[in-house]
């Protein structure tokens, strides 16, 4: 943790298990609860950016032209050039608000395919750059919503983390991708004297009339802290369509929202605890 801040990467290395929306969720609840939250879209497809109605601050490029700014402007900012010290706190530069719908606590830094070619790079250091973009950032909590990889946009999210929030859906698969994730999160921890902490397991989409899913659910909490079991509403789909999230569809969604609260403050306990 840096200056106080918790921040928490959000993974899984299988992709439409819920992540994203668990990410986006997490922090609507964390905000309702006046912790302030900056939401770190860590995909390259630039889901969460969209389902949180984010719209990217923007700056002329070199050629006269108005790019947008997101993560991958921020990590680049990063690279020391020709002899200089890392530049810290890059992040801070391309967060904007969330849209109309969410807690004005919600910050984003936003997404795009840019992002991808952060992957490809093996400078000495590169792994660290967002542990060096998210220096300073102004919130209690940081999210960073990880891109559904086990290589480098997946490392260096975990190597800048506190904890790691694992979500999974109650599908074979998606269990199966619980433990090539958490592999590669040893494999930081051994490099990082034991950080980042597993604080969880969050179970998204849940169909609690199903039998076989309600196996497996029984398999993942004799196996791993489930924090949470978010169920599966059709509503879900809309609001993320619209660019909202479940809180603002009252009582249609109001498991979710309950669940999402319980996880906030169990979000909230474990950052009070890091401060000390």
């Amino acid at each position: 943790m840096a200056q106080g801040v918790l921040t928490v990467a959000i993974a899984n290395e299988k992709g439409g298990v819920g992540k994203t929306t668990v990410a986006a969720n997490l922090a609507q609840a964390l905000g309702l609860a006046g912790v302030s939250v900056t939401l770190v879209d860590g995909d390259p497809q630039g889901s969460l950016t969209r389902i949180t109605d984010a719209s990217p601050l923007t700056a002329t490029g070199a050629l006269g032209v108005a790019q947008e700014l997101s993560v991958s402007d921020a990590l680049y900012a990063t690279q020391p050039r020709q002899g200089a010290p890392v530049t810290e706190g890059t992040m801070r530069q391309v967060l904007t608000a969330a849209g109309q719908h969410w807690s004005p606590l919600v910050q984003v830094a936003p997404s795009n395919v840019d992002l991808a070619s952060r992957a490809d790079e093996t400078w000495p250091g590169a792994l660290d750059r967002w542990r060096h973009a998210l220096a300073g950032v102004p919130s209690q909590v940081v999210l960073i919503d990880c891109a559904p990889t086990l290589g480098p946009l997946l490392v260096g999210p975990l190597r800048a983390a506190d904890v790691v929030l694992l979500v999974t859906e109650a599908a074979l698969g998606a269990v199966e991708a619980l433990a090539r994730v958490t592999r590669t999160l040893e494999g930081v921890r051994a490099d990082r004297d034991g950080a980042p902490r597993l604080l969880g397991v969050v179970v998204s989409n849940y169909p609690a009339r199903e039998s076989y899913p309600a196996q497996l659910l029984a398999q993942l909490r004799e196996q791993w802290p489930v924090l949470g079991v978010v169920p599966r509403r059709a509503v879900m789909v809309k609001a993320e369509g619209a660019g909202a999230p479940a809180a603002a569809y009252g009582a249609e969604t109001g498991a979710i929202v309950e669940e999402f609260a319980q996880l906030a403050q169990i979000v909230t306990e474990q950052a009070n605890k890091e401060r000390g």
